[in-house]
């Protein structure tokens, strides 16, 4: 089962934003190139997603 692109980022109590990585798990030879080129591709959202969630942490960090 896919994982929710949000289910992928969480935001530490800091600010900080931590991502699924995106590594091949120690054996690059058991992933496929689809796994990989799929794991890229969340990775892309993950990055456009973490963007706008920054600004609306600096709008809400900013009204305090």
């Amino acid at each position: 089962m896919k994982k929710s692109v949000s289910s992928r980022i969480r935001i530490t109590k800091t600010g900080k934003i931590i991502r699924g990585k995106m590594g091949t798990r120690h054996c690059g030879s058991r992933k496929t190139s689809t796994t990989k080129r799929r794991k890229k591709i969340t990775h892309r959202i993950a990055g456009v997603d973490t963007s706008a969630i920054r600004g609306e942490m600096a709008k809400k960090n900013f009204k305090k």
